[in-house]
């Protein structure tokens, strides 16, 4: 009888540690999943390009537009295809400058009327950049900053850049541009994953 109270003591306290342990294991285990899938995260936002380089991409962008239709101002939704803007996330509109000699450039952006409006809660402070390019100075322009509500509606919006140019205190006035933006929202493997 005493043998079998020591029996049943001794396994009341091996299982007692087996439980122990098998807590600490799921605890270590979990902690190793919740790592794993954060670093698995990081991974394919980066593979997919969401947290690369904005002013890279634009630059590319407007290399390509300098290449298709030349000039010496080109921002970026000018070309054929309309641009993708993301709701929920900051959007900027870049434009790029290609100066010939030392001179100041004004970029006013204006909105599209009807049926392309853009709700001004959209638009984050001035609609117009300026300032000095010198020669050589290929850095893209932020020219405005838009903030897409998460919940807004798949459109086509459009904004009219008036490019004017001051050199020796003579202004000129370059082109006007029909910039044409998506508003587009991420399919549901980018949306979920990052």
């Amino acid at each position: 009888m005493r043998k079998l109270k020591l029996r049943n003591r001794k396994n009341k306290r091996a299982a007692f540690e087996m439980s122990i342990t098998t807590i600490v294991i799921l605890v270590i285990a979990m902690t190793m999943l919740i790592l794993g899938m954060i670093l698995v995260r990081n991974l394919m936002c980066k593979s997919i390009g969401l947290t690369s380089d904005v002013a890279d991409k634009s630059r590319a962008q407007i290399d390509d537009l300098f290449q298709s239709q030349g000039g010496e101002v080109q921002c970026v939704g000018a070309g054929t295809t309309p641009v993708d803007l993301i709701p929920g996330k900051p959007n900027y509109i870049w434009c790029g400058i290609r100066a010939s000699s030392l001179s100041e450039y004004t970029i006013t952006l204006t909105p599209g009327k009807s049926p392309l409006d853009v709700p001004a809660g959209w638009i984050i402070g001035s609609t117009s950049w300026s300032g000095s390019v010198t020669p050589g100075d290929t850095s893209p322009k932020k020219v405005l900053l838009l903030q897409i509500p998460k919940e807004a509606d798949e459109k086509t919006i459009r904004f009219t850049a008036v490019i004017n140019r001051k050199t020796n205190g003579q202004t000129t006035r370059l082109s006007d541009q029909q910039l044409d933006l998506q508003v587009r929202r991420l399919d549901w493997f980018r949306g979920s994953v990052c």
